[in-house]
Order: C-alpha cells, then structure tokens, then sequence
C-alpha cells in the first residue's frame, strides 16, 4: 500500500505517542543496564532506574482502557491460575515458591507480555525505530564490554572474563535478527553494508564473550529463515544444503576447525586435555545438572524442592515446581514458539522475526536457568514482540505499516 492509505488504516489506541516515547526509554535503559562500567561509574542501581519507565507505561496503557481480547484474557487467566497454584505449593510445603528466583522472572515476561498487547499499536507502527533504538543500545554496551575487557587479548587467551556476557550475548542476538527485520531489498549499498557490518561486530562479540548458547542459536538460525521462506520446497532444500556445505568448508580449514570446535566449543585449549575429554567438561559442568536433578526430586515430585538454580531452565523448572507444575511452567516459556508455529502470520517480515526470537532463546533455555523469560533486560524483547503479536486487531493492519 502507499504511503497515505497506509496511515489510515493504522489502528491507534489512545496516547499513543506519549506510550511510543515512554517504551523507548525503557527499552534503551533495560538494554544499556548490561554495560558493566557506565553503572559502576554512576553508582545506580540499575532495577532502580528502569523499572519506573515500565511501571509507567503499564499506568498509561490502563488509562488509555485499551481493551483486551477474549482469547488473550483467556491465557492471561490460565497463567494467573498457574501462578496461584505455585502460591498453594507455597503455603503447603512452607518453602518459598512465590518469591523464588525463577518464578520472579514469570511475573516479569508476563508483565511485559500485557505491555507488548497493549502496545501492540506502537510496537507495529515504529517498528523500525524500536529496532535501531534496539541495535543501537547494543553496540554501545558491545563497545563498553570490548573496550573494558577485550582490549590486548588474544582469542587464544580469553578466558571467562566478563559474568554476565550470557545475557550480553543473548541481547546481541535478539539485535541482529531485528537489524535483519529492517532489511529492504531496495536500500542503497551504504545501508545494506551498515547492516552486514553491524550484525557482524555483535555476532563477532558473541565469539569473544565465548557465549556458546548463543553462538549455537546463532548457527542454526539460518535454516530456520530458510525453512520458513515463502519458496518451494527444492529451492529451500538446495538452501539449506548450500548452508550446511559452506559451513563445512569453513570447518574444513584446520585453524578455523581447532579454534571454533576445539577451542570455544570443546574448551580445549591443549592436546593432552583432547583425549581426556568429557561432556561435563565440555558444557562447563552443564551435565552434572541431570544426576543433581535425579537426586534432589526423589521424594519430592510433585511440589519441586523450591529454589534450586541451574543452567538448564527446563530442568530447573521441574526440579523447583515438580512435575505438574514444573511443566506447566515450560509450557508458558514455550508458548512464544508453539504460537509461533501453529499461526502463520502475515506480513511475513514480522512473522518471521517474532520466530527467529522465539527459536533463539527456547534453544538459550537448554543452557541458561532464567531463558526465555529473564534476568530482565535480557529476554523482554521476546515476550513485547509476542504480546504485540498475541493483539489480532493489529494483524490486519501490519501488512501495511511493517513494510513501507
């Protein structure tokens, strides 16, 4: 559609402009809340100062009495009763269940699960600008974290240096597949180089930061664009085939293969450690997880033993609410790709996206305790892109908005 017709079509709930400037600064705060050193220098608690912007949208989202669909009050109902059966866990067994590490992180997705509903208008209309605003906010913590840890390293020595590069890393993803919803065929060479250079230096940080669970969504990220595109069948298999081979020959190159499957994937950093390898090893103590998950639920399967972190959600789930409610819980953290996959959406370019974040932080759960739904800053971007989604009012619109 033209630019003017366009325009009219445009759903707009009420103040709208003032929920657009209130969601940036929230969401350029929550993304910049993860650089390690502005903070540090200013001393402020990071929570402090980003959760009024969301409260804040939250209060004029209400009194803009944005209407909520059946269907949507409907699942906010389902996790409202999931949430009051970890409360009666609570109560019965006498641990803390209802304000445990990981059932915060519940609260936090969905509270900006309704954010994204309600400001699905704006999500869709600028979408373009929260994208950079996005893309923008992560280089600039990609600079601090490069410029304060990274600087007169080699990759043969980089060790774990930065903490919280998981979360960096999963931001860094979530910003490449946003800077690829930009993409427009008809750009000038400048921007498309902008794009390819930008998506490459944060991807190029994920390998520094040596985020592996991202690097892994990372790498298969491709086949899924390729699998989901609107082409026949053959020319997604030639794709996908094409994929695979040009990664084999990378892999192919000795120094390439030595450092991304010995090195970062396999930690190896030696011969003698090659031989003596295990998978513990390689997964830094990840499959100890599963004996500690079979030892600690003995005796305890139905309630969960309440807060236990570790760096699988899904088993962490279980282990923490039991087995009912442990996989009442994974099924909400699930629920961004199973929409994802049981509901085509046009426009595509939207549809698409919403997936790619989707895939990315299902495949983060397997290595992080609090994927797909915190720490905070880290995953929000997934559930506002799916609240936005989950508001069917708006979907007969964006085929116009999203591709102009």
């Amino acid at each position: 559609g033209g630019g003017m017709e366009s325009r009219k079509k445009f759903v707009c709930f009420p103040n709208s402009s003032l929920r657009f400037y209130i969601l940036q600064v929230a969401i350029a705060l929550s993304i910049l809340s993860q650089t390690p050193y502005i903070w540090k220098l200013s001393g402020i608690p990071t929570q402090l100062l980003i959760m009024p912007f969301w409260i804040l949208l939250g209060v004029v989202s209400v009194f803009s009495r944005i209407d909520m669909e059946r269907s949507f009050l409907f699942f906010l109902l389902t996790i409202g009763y999931l949430i009051s059966t970890i409360a009666l866990l609570d109560i019965v067994t006498g641990v803390s269940y209802v304000f445990n590490g990981l059932s915060q992180q519940l609260y936090l997705a969905v509270g900006i699960l309704v954010l994204g509903y309600w400001n699905a208008d704006v999500i869709v209309h600028y979408w373009k600008i929260i994208a950079v605003t996005f893309l923008g906010a992560s280089l600039l913590i990609s600079a601090d974290i490069y410029f304060h840890y990274f600087r007169g390293y080699t990759f043969s020595n980089i060790d774990y240096v930065y903490r919280a590069k998981n979360s960096a890393a999963s931001i860094f993803l979530s910003a490449v597949i946003l800077n690829l919803s930009l993409y427009n065929r008809k750009w000038a060479l400048w921007r498309k180089v902008l794009l390819l250079a930008s998506s490459g230096l944060l991807i190029y940080m994920c390998i520094l930061m040596r985020s592996r669970a991202v690097l892994l969504a990372t790498v298969t990220l491709p086949i899924v664009y390729i699998w989901f595109q609107q082409i026949s069948w053959y020319r997604k298999l030639g794709r996908i085939i094409g994929f695979i081979t040009v990664i084999g020959i990378f892999l192919l190159n000795s120094t390439v293969y030595n450092f991304f499957i010995n090195n970062l994937f396999l930690m190896v950093t030696s011969e003698s450690q090659l031989s003596s390898l295990s998978l513990d090893h390689i997964s830094s103590n990840r499959f100890v997880y599963f004996e500690v998950f079979a030892k600690e639920i003995s005796g305890h399967e139905l309630t969960g033993i309440g807060y236990y972190y570790m760096d699988n959600f899904y088993l962490e789930s279980l282990l923490n609410y039991g087995y009912i409610v442990g996989i009442a819980v994974i099924l909400v953290a699930l629920s961004p790709i199973l929409y994802a996959l049981w509901q085509r959406f046009i426009p595509y370019r939207f549809y698409i996206t919403f997936l790619a974040l989707a895939f990315s932080y299902t495949i983060n759960a397997l290595f992080e305790g609090y994927a797909p739904f915190g720490p905070g800053a880290k995953s929000f971007i997934l559930w506002l892109v799916f609240g936005c989604f989950l508001n069917t009012r708006l979907r007969k619109v964006g085929e116009h908005s999203g591709t102009s």
